[in-house]
């Protein structure tokens, strides 16, 4: 480059301009690399982030029989249900399902003291109804007086929510099922199987979890009905091929107080033991499982179990210990509800 000293104005001028050109080029060169990176950093495909989030951890429970009755098994099982509370909240996990039988005659007396119980667990609850809680399905089409009916689903639901729901959170998406009414010709269940058509045909890359209280099958798909202890074949089938075609990575229950495994094709179908009391009584036992549920791969299962004797189960001043809070959780009535809500939110997140 000349010496500046010996040029004049204008040559200064030009040479200092070609100068300004060239370096303008360069941070030209730099921008435009700087963004095609940017470019193709977004390009990148999402599914790697995906398989590298941590798995959702799920603590399964049902059968808690909730009420004021006072025989020996039901002060048990009230006391296994503190004790599960504690177990729970110390394991931290991300979301807290129960699969039904939550009370034992379904009464106002009984649901409100079960949402006092539900205020003590940290993580968010989510619930489905039982036959204690709604009324024993109908068998063969039979009606009986303790059979279920709209009216219990409609007491239900006025203290805890709609019956049935699709939410997601952690990673998973829950669709809960209310598996009394299946069989019924109940209006509830006609919806209900409207709405399931149309949930499951959104799409979703989050694991599908179903919450029912009554298992599908014990030992077989096609096995007959029994008056108490499965779902009927005919909403049986309709339910396994229409889980099995929308890729439900489980689907989780409990109602057999004790512990079932089975498979269905890809779909794993799991019942817990109850928190109540194991049925025979002295030879399963109670307690709960800890569910781990990556985004791909198997589910993992833990159980945990809790004491059966009564001596074991005397309240201890554990610290940290969480207590039920006094009051009325704000719940969402069924005629306030969206038709199909998306993510709504859970018992325990509204009272939080």
């Amino acid at each position: 480059m000349p010496d500046p000293h010996q040029l004049s104005a204008n040559g200064f001028d030009l040479v200092w301009a070609a100068a300004c050109a060239q370096h303008r080029h360069m941070i030209q060169r730099l921008i435009g690399a700087t963004v095609c990176g940017l470019v193709g950093l977004l390009a990148l495909p999402t599914e790697p982030a995906q398989l590298l989030a941590r798995p959702t951890r799920i603590a399964l429970l049902a059968d808690l029989h909730v009420t004021a009755m006072t025989n020996d098994d039901l002060v048990a099982a009230h006391a296994r249900l503190h004790r599960a509370i504690d177990q729970v909240n110390a394991a931290g996990v991300d979301l807290v399902l129960i699969a039904g039988d939550l009370t034992e005659f379904g009464s106002p007396g009984e649901l409100r003291r079960l949402q006092e119980h539900l205020r003590a667990f940290k993580p968010p609850v989510w619930v489905v109804p039982g036959n204690h809680d709604v009324g024993n399905k109908r068998f063969q089409g039979l009606t009986k007086p303790d059979s279920t009916s709209s009216w219990r689903v409609r007491l239900y639901e006025s203290w805890l929510g709609r019956s049935y729901f699709a939410r997601c959170r952690a990673g998973v998406r829950v669709i809960g099922l209310n598996s009394p009414i299946l069989a019924s010709g109940l209006p509830q269940e006609r919806a209900m199987w409207t709405w399931l058509g149309q949930e499951l045909a959104q799409p979703t890359s989050q694991p599908t979890l179903v919450l029912t209280h009554y298992p599908l099958f014990e030992e077989r798909p096609d096995e007959p009905a029994h008056p108490y202890w499965n779902v009927d074949p005919e909403p049986r089938a309709r339910l396994l091929a229409t889980l099995a075609k929308a890729g439900v990575r489980a689907v989780l229950s409990g109602h057999l107080h004790r512990d079932l495994t089975n498979q269905f094709g890809q779909m794993l179908l799991l019942t817990t033991r109850p928190v109540s009391v194991g049925l025979p009584k002295g030879k399963q036992a109670e307690g709960w499982l800890l569910l781990t549920v990556p985004a791909d791969g198997p589910i993992q299962l833990q159980p945990q179990t809790l004491p059966h004797e009564l001596e074991e189960l005397r309240p201890t001043n554990a610290p940290g210990r969480s207590r039920p809070a006094s009051g009325r959780l704000q719940v969402e009535l069924p005629g306030l509800q969206s038709a199909r809500p998306r993510c709504p939110l859970s018992i325990s997140d509204q009272a939080k």
